[in-house]
């Protein structure tokens, strides 16, 4: 019937309206913003009347804590005068290049070649100096002095060679240019030396008188030179030394007379032996390295004269070379000992210098063997040609770069 499908269309319609209408309501429909009334601002009160001012309180104050005592900081060695164990005043007193300073034969003072004039000097400890010659000597690069440095052996860059006598104030010799590795007897009247010729079969040890005259050989040196050393005895006994290797660690030393005598022989600890006689001759001062003491030098010290010969022979505990020693007198010796020594020191005596953290003096006592140190310069120098005077008051060195010459104060 077509009023009912009408029916059923308009009420169809209806529905879809009315659904249409709930879904804009719940989900489309705009949210209503709400618009809060301004404010009446308050009606001001009346202002109070000022009364007399009184601080608020504030925090309390927080007490001060009393500071604790500071820890006592250790004293710093201080630098003194005088040798007493520790830092001492180092003096320089030539400021030139020195070259073998050696004492003079008033005891107190020292002689020594200035390079940079060419000149001889005698220096008091107060650095007064004292030209002992007129003469220059330009080019000089070596001196050898007597034991009572009143004559010399000056050898300059050309390999000339000449004897000076200071005492006369005149050159005495010139000698020939293959001898070597001078010694003085213990008068001055005589040297020991090498003679080099090409030819190994005509090298010797030899002997001559101070003016080059009298020239004697000893003993033939061969191909062994290098072995030999002219170390003249104050005893008078003995000229020189020959050392030949044993093992890796020691060597034995022959003694050298002027009569082809028959001395007994010496074992030695070490390598690279350095030897220096005591005053009088009786006993023999030298230095070696071995593995056995990480190939750093060791001091020894062994009797030397006539059928004493290798009796005594003592360590000191001490690693320094013999070069850096010096006697004042038969029972007293003075060494330049390095503070720290490397392994090797021996081999390359440059790694010690190189790492030096300065060197101390020691006093050791030949007799009893006591040794201590005495001082230590208050400048980092590596020390060479040690110099005591005969009354022991002071020490002279140089240092072994700058050649300077300093003294320090020993009592």
């Amino acid at each position: 019937m077509p009023w009912k499908r009408i029916l059923l269309i308009i009420g169809f319609i209806v529905v879809v309206i009315l659904l249409g209408a709930l879904i804009w309501f719940f989900f489309f429909r705009p949210t209503p913003i709400a618009i809060s009334p301004v404010p009446t601002p308050p009606t001001p009160s009346p202002l109070p009347i000022p009364g007399p001012y009184i601080p608020s309180p504030g925090p309390l104050p927080t007490p001060t804590p009393t500071p604790s005592p500071l820890p006592e900081q250790p004293q710093l060695p201080k630098t003194a005068e005088e040798a007493k164990g520790g830092p001492v005043q180092t003096t320089q007193i030539q400021p030139d290049a020195n070259i073998a300073p050696a004492r003079s034969s008033d005891g107190s003072n020292v002689v020594t070649f200035d390079s940079y004039t060419g000149t001889f000097h005698r220096i008091k400890p107060d650095g007064t100096s004292e030209q002992i010659s007129d003469q220059t000597f330009s080019g000089a690069t070596n001196v050898t002095w007597s034991p009572n440095a009143d004559k010399a052996v000056i050898e300059f860059l050309d390999d000339t060679k000449v004897v000076y006598d200071f005492s006369g104030k005149k050159q005495i010799a010139t000698l020939p240019k293959h001898w070597e590795s001078f010694n003085f007897s213990p008068d001055g009247e005589k040297i020991a030396f090498k003679s080099i010729a090409s030819d190994p079969d005509n090298r010797w040890l030899a002997i001559a008188n101070a003016d080059g005259s009298g020239g004697t050989p000893i003993e033939p040196l061969g191909k062994k030179s290098e072995q030999f050393t002219p170390l003249w005895s104050p005893s008078n006994q003995i000229i020189g030394l020959f050392e030949e290797g044993l093992d890796g660690n020691r060597k034995m030393l022959y003694f050298i007379g002027q009569n082809n005598e028959n001395f007994k022989s010496v074992t030695v600890e070490g390598r690279d032996i350095q030897a220096q006689w005591s005053p009088l001759g009786t006993q023999l001062l030298y230095s070696g390295y071995s593995s056995r003491a990480g190939f750093r030098p060791e001091l020894w010290i062994v009797d030397a004269l006539g059928s004493t010969i290798g009796n005594n022979r003592r360590k000191f505990d001490i690693q320094t070379w013999a070069e850096k020693c010096t006697f004042a007198n038969n029972e007293t010796l003075y060494c330049s000992v390095p503070k720290t020594l490397p392994e090797g020191a021996g081999l390359l005596p440059i790694i010690a210098e190189r790492d030096s953290t300065g060197e101390a003096i020691y006093k050791i006592d030949l007799t009893t063997g006591e040794k201590r140190k005495i001082a230590e310069p208050d400048a980092a120098l590596i020390l060479t040609n040690l110099v005591v005077s005969t009354d022991q008051q002071q020490l002279y060195f140089t240092d072994k770069y700058s050649k300077k010459l300093y003294t320090i104060q020993l009592q």
